[in-house]
């Protein structure tokens, strides 16, 4: 039943994401407590210990955002809508996710973006984060400017949330904003958010831990493991960023279409067994102990 569940809150995310198409999309990344990971541990020990599951998780989101396409660190600015919720939905499917809480809500904007932190503040309900840090991550993620030429675009701006604290079980967070900006002028000109009604959803998901304790083994043989810095870097967008007279121009380079490096992810693993999986999370894929 708490499968279905899963499977059901996140197919409704998606349904919310697809339903607004995007030109854009940057994500941000963040690590709330401590990562209490053995270095050096085998992709068994990864799953099969609660003190190294922050990696665990990091390392099942990772393998989620592969089979998505979801690579803001290497491919920059997303702009195909498609991807973000393909990714949500492979993030949440898999079958040690529990739904803690799902919530989406229309803001109503002014145009002032104090105010547009103002009311992610007022709504957000997740309990991850304090409701001002995650207004201010989001917030932080809006362009500088467009592409010349480009007047308006819709950009979803994404935040991932990893959380570990002692004693507890690790929970991810996936908050995200879309809303329409508009160029101040034809040159692509500094970004505004104007008066509109804009989307904000913030979902947390608790990872069972026995599930990753008890199937340790096939999960290590199917999913590749990552430590929480190589999370953190890879669904990030922000390598994207530059100092230009001492204050940082976010997007700069792919604006300005000199961002080159489109490597993907290796799937080298930073622990020391490394394997990898062709298949998607599906609990008909995967023969667990409950």
């Amino acid at each position: 039943m708490l499968f279905l569940k899963s499977i059901l809150l996140a197919c409704t995310a998606v349904v919310v994401v697809a339903q607004r198409e995007y030109d854009a999309l940057v994500s941000g990344t963040r690590l709330i407590g401590i990562d209490t990971t053995i270095p050096g541990q085998s992709g068994v020990d990864i799953f099969r210990h609660t003190q190294n599951h922050a990696s665990a998780v990091a390392s099942i989101l990772l393998f989620a955002a592969n089979r998505a396409n979801f690579r803001p660190h290497q491919n920059g600015v997303i702009t195909d809508s498609a991807v973000f919720g393909e990714f949500i939905n492979q993030s949440t499917r898999f079958p040690a996710v529990r739904p803690q809480i799902e919530y989406g809500n229309e803001l109503e904007l002014n145009g002032d973006r104090h105010q547009l932190k103002e009311e992610i503040e007022r709504t957000y309900h997740a309990n991850v984060n304090h409701p001002q840090e995650i207004a201010n991550a989001l917030e932080g993620l809006i362009p500088s400017r467009l592409s010349a030429g480009v007047k308006s675009q819709v950009w979803v701006l994404s935040h991932i949330t990893l959380l570990s604290e002692p004693h507890q079980e690790v929970a991810f967070e996936l908050a995200y904003l879309v809303l329409k900006l508009v160029a101040a002028d034809d040159n692509g000109g500094a970004v505004k958010v104007v008066p509109q009604s804009a989307h904000f959803s913030a979902n947390a998901y608790r990872i069972d831990s026995d599930i990753l304790i008890k199937n340790a083994v096939q999960f290590a043989r199917q999913i590749p493991t990552f430590d929480v810095p190589t999370f953190l870097k890879e669904l990030s967008t922000t390598r994207l960023t530059k100092k230009v007279n001492g204050n940082v121009e976010r997007l700069e380079a792919w604006l300005d279409g000199k961002d080159n490096d489109k490597n993907l992810i290796s799937g080298q693993s930073s622990h020391r067994q490394t394997h990898h999986c062709a298949g998607r999370f599906p609990s008909s894929q995967l023969r667990l102990q409950a």
